[in-house]
């Protein structure tokens, strides 16, 4: 493409491609949707683009609230103060042929088109039905082979094991082929013990190399997705550290204002972001 200038490309695990983009001016420029589609067209094959989305975790989100329909999205951006269109994609965690009979809520991951409409929900958290939802950013978890469960980096296409490894009873079969749903009945594939699945985040072994990825990570711990504003950078150790756990944020309409809590007084940007206390006032 004439005008285009890359700089670099990375083939990913997936078999994608990331390209890097002189600055972010050429990077707009590519991803518009008319140069996209001669960019792809000149790759050929099967080539596709896939946009970056921002993905989230949204807790306790009611299954009676009629989230499979896109007016209902459309709706929470609304309420919420978002952008029009940021949501672009959204699925149950859990699948719900694996919820309990007495299941009322569950959580949802929640693609948004952008960072920063990401971050809004962060601090301010989505209004569903009357009631705010809390929004958060997944823990990057360490990778575990889909076919045989071990932590050794792999993807299940690249599994060189003998046989499958269920992540429920660790049978010798797909995890999609195991019929057992009831929990306490599982068996981990890695640690040998009776009572949760390879995929259970209580596993002693998931908790050594999540432990041991983190260390790893240099931007594990942040609470927001970071951007060039500088209040994205807040990391939850550091605050946890200096505050001594660092208090909740109030969120929505709740949040307007200036806001009492543990005897002090504390104003709320207009902007989302971290608080600060009013020179601790006392109240």
């Amino acid at each position: 493409m004439e005008g285009a200038t890359f700089v670099g490309a990375k083939k990913l695990a997936n078999g994608g491609v990331v390209f890097d983009c002189v600055d972010e001016k050429m990077a707009d420029w590519v991803k518009a949707r008319n140069v996209m589609i001669q960019f792809t067209s000149a790759l050929g094959g099967t080539c596709t683009y896939r946009p970056r989305r921002q993905e989230l975790v949204v807790e306790m989100v009611p299954f009676d609230a009629h989230v499979e329909d896109a007016g209902t999205w459309r709706m929470v951006e609304r309420e919420s103060g978002q952008v029009p269109g940021c949501i672009e994609e959204t699925h149950w965690i859990k699948p719900p042929q694996f919820r309990s009979p007495t299941q009322k809520v569950g959580h949802m991951k929640v693609s948004f088109a952008t960072a920063e409409g990401a971050n809004h929900a962060i601090d301010n958290g989505l209004w569903l039905g009357g009631v705010c939802l809390k929004a958060r950013k997944p823990e990057d978890e360490a990778r575990r082979c889909a076919r045989c469960q071990s932590y050794d980096g792999h993807l299940a296409r690249d599994c060189k094991a003998a046989a499958n490894a269920c992540a429920r009873c660790a049978g010798e079969y797909r995890t999609a082929d195991c019929m057992m749903v009831d929990s306490s009945t599982f068996s981990c594939a890695n640690c040998k013990v009776t009572g949760h699945g390879a995929a259970d985040r209580s596993c002693p072994v998931f908790q050594k190399e999540q432990t041991k990825k983190k260390a790893r990570d240099p931007t594990a711990g942040y609470r927001y997705f970071p951007t060039a504003d500088p209040r994205t950078w807040a990391n939850r150790r550091l605050e946890e550290q200096a505050w001594g756990g660092w208090p909740a944020v109030l969120r929505g309409k709740e949040a307007e204002g200036s806001v009492t809590e543990g005897g002090l007084r504390f104003r709320r940007s207009e902007q989302w972001g971290l608080r600060a206390p009013c020179d601790q006032e006392t109240v």
